[in-house]
């Protein structure tokens, strides 16, 4: 008995100190917005707009600033048309739509959908109710992002190891591993610490290409204090899925007891859908490394991707990609399509559902539904086997 007394004491301080952190992550998102460009019209609706957020966040399924990017769109705009600084006139149903129809025009209709639908959360939070003048405006959701085909990856990454600088090599060798090793969007990449990446035991070692990046100055142990040579730039190495087709990957014989687990690379995902992430077995190589070289330079509390930036913005992904030199015949670099590629090949080799929900941070299937039209066809042999069930 006491001891389940003091389980329950462990687990209920936990709780409160999650729900303090969170809420103090809350505050300092509200506190520090600042809309980029900082409009002249900011300084007029900011207590606003903060005070709305502050009162219907939490109702509202979005991220605080989130909230507050499309909600000060919405009152500079309402602003602009002389609308006093009141956020429950901002958000009646009538005006969202106005503002969806002519108050973001430079926007796609994908994008405008989407503060539509954020606005109309944040409104039912603070005033409830349905539109009194007819149907909302039809405006389409965005369209599911392709996977790339292997060969598109292998372009990628050749693409990648062809960037002028170290700095761009490393960045989109992390973004590449994350997005196809794990299928982390980059919201979450850029919140992944370096310390977030754990490894089982010794990884699987990838072969190094006969030259070496630095004029082959040997540099120091990775995997953090594992004993593994890393003297190349990991952006350099073969694509993983190039050294399976080549069937030269090491055969760890003596490890054949564990070997679902020896070397297993693991993310620990932050943000509101926070989980667990396995690597897949080509990727787990490069990531580890890449964290074990910047644990060493910047320590295990440094952000993963980009650890010198202090600033983690939205875009912060996007503007890093936007300076990688482009290749012709080179697939442009999306991370929506990197996890899109990673949920493809789980679903093609047959991961249990319930598995696959929870490692891409998922609550339905309903989000796997627009993935479907690129999914491998499955012979109807095949197939008629699959559903007749074994013997």
């Amino acid at each position: 008995m006491m001891i389940l007394r003091r389980t329950v004491l462990l687990i209920t301080n936990w709780g409160r100190d999650r729900v303090t952190e969170q809420n103090t992550e809350f505050e300092i998102g509200v506190e520090t917005y600042v809309p980029a460009g900082n409009p002249p019209g900011w300084r007029r609706v900011a207590a606003e707009v903060r005070r709305a957020v502050r009162r219907g966040a939490p109702s509202a399924v979005y991220p605080a600033r989130e909230l507050m990017g499309v909600l000060t769109r919405l009152a500079l705009f309402a602003d602009a048309e002389g609308y006093p600084l009141q956020a429950e006139l901002w958000l009646t149903r009538e005006y969202i739509e106005r503002f969806a129809a002519v108050g973001c025009c430079d926007l796609s209709q994908a994008t405008r959908a989407n503060y539509r639908s954020k606005l109309l959360r944040l409104r039912e939070a603070l005033l409830g109710g349905d539109c009194l003048t007819g149907r909302p405006a039809q405006l389409p959701g965005s369209g599911a992002n392709p996977p790339y085909s292997i060969i598109e990856q292998a372009q990628l990454y050749t693409w990648v190891a062809g960037q002028p600088t170290q700095e761009l090599r490393r960045g989109l060798t992390v973004l590449l591993a994350a997005g196809l090793g794990c299928g982390i969007d980059s919201t979450e990449i850029a919140r992944l610490r370096i310390g977030d990446v754990r490894s089982s035991g010794p990884a699987r070692r990838l072969p190094e290409p006969a030259t070496a990046v630095d004029g082959g100055n040997e540099g120091p142990a990775t995997g953090r204090d594992r004993g593994q040579d890393t003297s190349q730039d990991t952006a350099q190495r073969r694509t993983p899925d190039q050294v399976q087709a080549n069937g030269d990957r090491p055969d760890h014989a003596d490890h054949a007891d564990h070997a679902d687990d020896e070397g297993a690379v693991r993310l620990a995902v932050r943000g509101r859908r926070a989980r667990i992430v396995v690597c897949r077995r080509p990727w787990e190589r490069v990531l580890d490394d890449l964290a074990g070289q910047a644990g060493r330079d910047h320590g295990d509390d440094a952000y993963l991707f980009r650890p010198g930036v202090a600033n983690r913005g939205g875009n912060l992904v996007t503007n890093f990609v936007a300076r990688a030199h482009p290749a012709p015949a080179t697939p442009a670099f999306k991370t929506g399509r990197l996890r899109a590629s990673w949920l493809v090949s789980l679903i093609s080799e047959g991961v249990p559902l319930q598995a696959l929900v929870a490692a891409a941070g998922l609550q339905t299937l309903h989000g796997l539904s627009r993935i479907m039209p690129h999914l491998p066809a499955v012979p109807a042999d095949t197939a008629a086997t699959i559903l007749r069930g074994v013997r």
